[in-house]
């Protein structure tokens, strides 16, 4: 089922987050998480996505989606010079070190439509 959210980017239109492996987004194409990573992250209100912007170092910006929900629970994040594959619940319980609100959702696929 497809849903519509709101996906933060850099200026590239780079993930926002994510010091190795960036995913490159582009305005009308599909991206899916590269072999062996994901799943992406995307914001399901724009209330979150604007407040998770707030807590970033600029610039960041943020553009309406298209996503595939993911079944995965879990999601990559870096942790000193290791990644780990943490659930998603633990990030928004502990307001981790990369402020995940409690608005993300997980996708196997995104497509941006417009910047807001």
């Amino acid at each position: 089922m497809i849903k519509q959210g709101y996906k933060v980017v850099n200026i590239n239109l780079q993930s926002a987050l994510g010091l190795y492996g960036k995913i490159l987004y582009r305005v009308g194409e599909s991206v899916t998480p590269r072999k062996g990573c994901g799943p992406l992250t995307v914001f399901k209100s724009i209330e979150g996505a604007v407040r998770f912007k707030r807590q970033m170092i600029p610039p960041l910006r943020i553009f309406k989606c298209f996503y595939i929900p993911s079944a995965a629970s879990a999601v990559w994040v870096k942790g000193g010079s290791v990644y780990d594959y943490l659930p998603l619940e633990d990030l928004i319980k502990n307001n981790s070190d990369i402020l995940l609100p409690d608005s993300v959702d997980l996708a196997d696929e995104v497509i941006l439509t417009e910047e807001l």
